[in-house]
């Protein structure tokens, strides 16, 4: 059987260093059939040097889009037949993109495969879903998934493999077909694109497609300083992509989720600003909320 040709998509933004050792480990892989494609959001550094040393295709944007944007972009002129996404700041296992190919043929029906991603994703407890434990503690544990209105669990560190909800896009493939026919990632998931993953995915969902988790496809994500918000920023993009996946997904045929939904935003809001932790933050948390909540309208 002939192997299936996989385009490697990577996002950057001034993370020249970072985007190097991406690319040599990328290089390294065990599977052959695949090539590289860098969409550079308007670097300020040396990333176009740095690129110019390596064998990738290379798109610079002319102004700073965002993540979801520039991912939409490299899958646009992807050769493959599968759209593989990873982060600059991420190096893959050199059989990474081995187990990937091996999991579509685990099921016709598989569109979306993810792996592993080391030091990244481990469930911890998290205040803010107090209210919600004994509703949802049954699936904490568990990878990828969306449970009711829309709250998230992660544990990409799982060595489980199994059918998920949702994959991260640090190690996430997609087959091209299925991208094209969602849309491809939301755009308006703004800053840090956080929540464009599970988005992206309770679409693919929603036609009746699978998603995999495959641990033995392994990317190690060592977070770089550079390029990073301001804690304020990050609770901000979190906060109001947060709320504009949960409208998104919010469906008004299903009353109890809609009262669940205003209970987490109220006991959210309340435990930061004047609650158990009083958080310097609260305001950004206000203002994502609102915004987020502005965009859906």
């Amino acid at each position: 059987m002939l192997e299936k040709m996989l385009s490697v998509i990577i996002p950057t933004r001034n993370r020249a260093l970072e985007l190097e050792r991406c690319i040599k480990s990328i290089k390294n892989q065990t599977y052959k059939k695949f090539e590289i494609i860098v969409v550079d959001d308007k670097s300020t550094d040396n990333t176009p040097s740095i690129i110019n040393q390596y064998k990738v295709r290379y798109i610079r944007n002319k102004k700073n889009l965002g993540q979801s944007s520039a991912q939409n972009i490299g899958a646009k002129i992807a050769k493959g037949n599968i759209l593989v996404f990873i982060d600059d700041d991420c190096i893959p296992d050199k059989y990474w993109l081995e187990h990937i190919a091996k999991a579509f043929k685990i099921s016709k029906n598989t569109a979306v495969v993810g792996g592993k991603i080391v030091n990244l994703g481990k469930t911890k407890f998290n205040i803010h879903l107090l209210p919600f434990w004994p509703y949802i503690n049954y699936w904490l544990n568990n990878t990828g998934k969306i449970i009711s209105f829309g709250i998230i669990t992660t544990n990409f560190g799982s060595n489980l493999p199994q059918f998920v909800d949702w994959i991260s896009c640090g190690n996430m493939a997609i087959k091209k077909e299925v991208f094209t026919k969602v849309g491809g990632f939301d755009k308006n998931f703004i800053g840090n694109s956080a929540f464009a993953d599970p988005d992206i995915c309770s679409r693919i969902n929603d036609l009746g497609y699978k998603i995999y988790y495959q641990p033995l496809s392994i990317c190690v994500h060592k977070p770089s300083l550079l390029n990073r918000k301001t804690p304020g920023e990050i609770r901000f993009y979190n906060k109001s992509n947060e709320m504009y996946f949960q409208i998104k997904r919010l469906n008004l045929e299903k009353p109890f989720n809609l009262i669940l939904f205003f209970v987490y935003h109220i006991w959210d809001f309340t435990i930061e600003t004047v609650g158990l932790l009083k958080s310097k933050y609260c305001i950004y948390n206000l203002k994502g909320k609102i915004d987020g909540l502005k965009r859906s309208l």
